[in-house]
């Protein structure tokens, strides 16, 4: 009977190792799935983070059309570098653009147009748009062609 208990407690000294083991094997999971879900959101606040950028720099390119569309010129080249559209509301979001000349988007007709005689079409231009969000580091860009009638063309309503 003294074997029996001696076995006995041999096995109990035994099995106390096992607990440790068991309980640091559970610790290195539930760390590996909070590094997984830490991983994941981090990935989901960058990727948010990225579109919100991306947004505000294609509302700025699209800002430099309407700028350009307000402001244009069918006999010269309309060329803006850096400007701050909307200062209150996002100070970091910027437009630039370059205007290069395109003779093949001259003489082209203008729909609603009519023209008389002393009426020609101006220079074509290839116009590159390009809005800048400084606060995120995004850009976007989009390419417009302008020209225009010079001399005595009318809008008729409705138009063709």
């Amino acid at each position: 009977m003294y074997s029996a208990h001696k076995i006995f407690r041999y096995h109990q000294k035994s099995e106390g190792g096992f607990v440790l083991v068991v309980a640091i094997m559970a610790v290195m999971i539930l760390m590996a799935v909070g590094f997984f879900i830490l991983t994941t959101t981090t990935q989901d606040v960058r990727m948010s983070t990225r579109l919100v950028g991306e947004r505000q720099a294609l509302s700025a390119a699209e800002a430099c059309v309407h700028f350009i569309a307000a402001n244009l010129s069918p006999t010269s080249a309309r060329t803006f570098t850096n400007v701050a559209y909307d200062m209150a509301n996002n100070p970091n979001a910027r437009f630039s653009s370059n205007s290069v000349p395109n003779l093949s988007l001259s003489n082209m007709p203008a729909p609603g147009y009519s023209l008389s005689n002393e009426t020609t079409y101006g220079q074509g231009f290839d116009t590159v748009c390009v809005g800048r969000e400084t606060g995120y580091g995004s850009s976007a860009s989009i390419g417009i062609g302008t020209t225009g009638p010079i001399g005595g063309a009318t809008l008729q309503y409705p138009y063709n």
